[in-house]
């Protein structure tokens, strides 16, 4: 991506993030989202559809760097540098999750760890109903429980979380 769209993204993203600390979703306008970011209404429009696509798009970006963020050298690893972006964008990923986002990231973050969970060496899955209905289950745990800490983690350290996941881990995948 050109330097200059980036730019321009970030800072939509930016004015947007601050509108949405100040003001629910509905009552923002692409104008204002415009104004915030010191760029032209119309230059907005030539990078999203209106203020949901920047939502979705804003919330892609934050799962994208977390996920790119994580190293893949070992799950506990990937894990620990999930939970630990999340704690370090909290509030921002607050924001986005509570404003009509929680669909948007529950569903990018089960496609995620869909992909991540079918390279994963020691699970078998296979296309029958149960590898299905057993990865469905999975994904969508895993998703819930990085929702879950979205809104907690500034209750409890990284190193607390990180060992819940191994004990929940270990209760449900003994051996893994």
């Amino acid at each position: 991506m050109d330097k200059r769209v980036k730019k321009t993204r970030a800072a939509i993203f930016s004015a947007f993030l601050e509108l949405l600390s100040k003001k629910k979703l509905e009552n923002i306008t692409v104008g204002e989202i415009a104004e915030a970011a010191d760029i032209n209404r119309v230059t907005v429009y030539q990078h999203f559809l209106d203020k949901y696509d920047i939502l979705e798009k804003c919330t892609l970006e934050y799962i994208h760097n977390m996920l790119a963020d994580c190293s893949a050298d070992s799950e506990l690893n990937v894990v620990k540098q999930a939970f630990q972006y999340i704690k370090d964008n909290q509030a921002n990923l607050q924001l986005l999750l509570n404003n009509n986002g929680s669909n948007i990231l529950h569903e990018s973050l089960k496609n995620e760890f869909s992909s991540r969970f079918a390279l994963h060496p020691q699970i078998e899955i296979d296309d029958s109903i149960y590898g299905k209905m057993k990865t469905e289950i999975i994904v969508s745990a895993v998703a819930g429980m990085f929702e879950w800490w979205i809104q907690t983690a500034d209750q409890y350290s990284v190193d607390e979380a990180v060992e819940s996941y191994i004990q929940i881990r270990n209760d449900f995948f003994p051996g893994a």
